[in-house]
């Protein structure tokens, strides 16, 4: 598996230089969070280990992925500070149900990092149909009021970890919601960025 690369900072996406952390569309139409850090691009080696840890509970995939992800974090952060606080993305308590866990939570309990896991700091307040094959605006409709923060957070530095990055919709419908409780920064942890979309 190749590691990710020269990054966008504000959407992940590979850039051909690194004169500007930012690609061109991320400087046209900033996202909430102000920096993503990922592992991997999605290819036939990731997805498997994606798809086992996350639909068969291969819990050894996971590790990988974290393990990964905590490689590409420690190159990041070698001279900025880490953020205070780690939010795995939520689940709605169905989907937690029929999956049997959280993987953004699972992913963060592997992590060997300076940050304090909060697993109830945020909560998805709403039931939504999953996202694949949807369109930037359905995936935007559909994740309105899907989420609440339910911490004390205004002034803090976060990080926010979830298995793969597609759209981004559901990173930036969090964050925008961090962003109104007060939260300074937010940057996103992920171990898969897919390049499609």
């Amino acid at each position: 598996m190749q590691p990710a690369g020269l990054r966008c900072w504000g959407c992940g996406r590979k850039v051909e230089h690194a004169e500007n952390p930012f690609c061109g569309q991320c400087i046209k139409a900033p996202p909430a969070y102000d920096r993503v850090i990922t592992a991997l691009d999605y290819a036939v080696e990731s997805a498997y280990l994606l798809h086992g840890f996350k639909f068969h509970q291969q819990f050894a995939s996971g590790r990988v992925l974290a393990e990964l992800l905590e490689i590409a974090l420690c190159k990041a952060y070698q001279d900025r500070a880490w953020p205070e606080i780690l939010l795995p993305v939520p689940l709605h308590y169905k989907r937690l149900y029929s999956r049997g866990f959280n993987q953004a939570l699972a992913m963060a309990r592997n992590l060997n990092v300076p940050c304090s896991i909060d697993y109830k700091a945020l909560k998805r307040v709403r039931y939504t149909p999953r996202q694949v094959g949807l369109s930037g605006m359905r995936r935007k409709r559909n994740l309105r009021g899907a989420f609440t923060v339910n911490a004390a957070l205004t002034g803090k530095h976060v990080a926010l970890i979830d298995d793969v990055i597609t759209s981004g919709s559901t990173l930036q419908a969090i964050c925008v919601e961090l962003k109104k409780a007060g939260v300074q920064r937010v940057d996103v942890w992920c171990a898969i960025r897919t390049q499609f979309n």
